[in-house]
Order: structure tokens, then C-alpha cells, then sequence
């Protein structure tokens, strides 16, 4: 399943790395020391419902999955693999970032953006459709759709506040995917 890692940082350690100043394990240090949130699969809920309320809006992909790529001096996109316990952490996409213009796009997109209009945009049929929730039991998830859409719906706010706070000091949000797998 699904979790994603947002990371706030300053604007000079994105450069840093990109103009080749600091080498990957110097930046890993910098994202395990950084402030940081995880998101679970909700997020793929998030990015659904905002596609339903706004697809046009362009702040909609950014606070989605749309970021720059991180990427070296020599142009090499930044992939990171982990391993804890029993469990693989993979990968599965480039390390990316958004800048603050991005971050001022999404923070003034999500002042005007509350809980009624999350939940009138929310369809339960295009998450079972479009999203990790599709491995589980239907009827488990119709269910709970209206627990489902309140939780997601406070993430948004919590990533929401997390964007405004690296806005607001001028960080740049590194975001990663990690697929979690258990191994045989």
C-alpha cells in the first residue's frame, strides 16, 4: 500500500544538491532531520475528490502528485530504497518538489476550500475505481465512505497546514512514494 512523505526544506538544500554540493547520504540526513508528515492512502482519496471538485484548477495537480523532479548535478533523478524489519520499502518514482510558488498556488486554492465541498465532490465509486481502496471488500468500504471521506478530509487539512507552514517560511515540500511491501 501506499504512503507518501512530505518533507519540508529549505530552498538552498534543494540547490545545494541539484548543483552537486552535497552528495545523496548529506541530503538524506537533511530529510531524516527535517519537519516532515506521512500521508497513507488517503491521499490517493484526496487527489480524487479534488480532480471531481477542480480539474481545471491548476493548484489541483500540485497538491497532488505534480512536482519537479529531484534530480543531481549529473541529472540523475533521486531514488531512495529502504529496508526495516521484515518489510521492503520501495520507491517507485523520483523523488520530487515543490517550490513555493507552487505552495503559494495550493495554499490560496485551499483557503477557499472546506469540508462541504470535499464531501460534495467525493464518489466512493471512482476512489473503488481509481485507488489502492479497490483491494478491499466493496461493501466493507461503502460502509464506511462517510468515516473514509472525514479522514481524508483532515489530512487535506493537515497537509494543507503543512504547505502553508513551508510557504510561509520559504521551504521548498520534497515528496516521496513508498510502496510497502511484506517479503516471502
Amino acid at each position: 500500500m501506499p504512503k507518501y512523505s512530505f518533507i519540508s526544506l529549505p530552498k538552498s538544500t534543494i540547490e545545494d544538491f541539484e548543483n552537486g554540493q552535497i552528495d545523496k547520504n548529506e541530503l538524506l540526513e537533511k530529510f531524516a532531520s527535517a519537519n516532515h508528515i506521512f500521508i497513507d492512502k488517503l491521499f490517493e482519496v484526496i487527489n480524487c475528490t479534488l480532480a471531481i471538485f477542480a480539474p481545471e484548477n491548476p493548484a489541483v495537480p500540485l497538491i497532488g502528485e505534480e512536482r519537479k523532479i529531484l534530480a543531481n548535478a549529473d541529472g540523475e533523478a533521486l531514488f531512495i530504497s529502504t529496508y526495516e524489519n521484515d518489510y521492503e520499502s520501495e520507491i517507485c518514482e523520483p523523488v520530487g518538489y515543490k517550490n513555493t510558488e507552487n505552495l503559494q498556488i495550493i495554499v490560496e486554492f485551499l483557503q477557499n476550500f472546506d469540508y462541504d465541498d470535499f464531501k460534495n465532490s467525493f464518489s466512493i465509486r471512482m476512489i473503488m475505481q481509481e485507488t489502492s481502496f479497490a483491494v478491499y471488500d466493496t461493501k466493507s468500504v461503502l460502509d464506511r465512505q462517510d468515516e473514509i471521506c472525514k479522514c481524508a478530509y483532515q489530512e487535506l487539512q493537515k497537509l494543507g497546514d503543512f504547505y502553508k507552514q513551508s510557504f510561509e517560511t520559504q521551504n521548498y515540500v520534497a515528496m516521496i512514494m513508498i510502496l510497502d511491501e511484506i517479503e516471502d
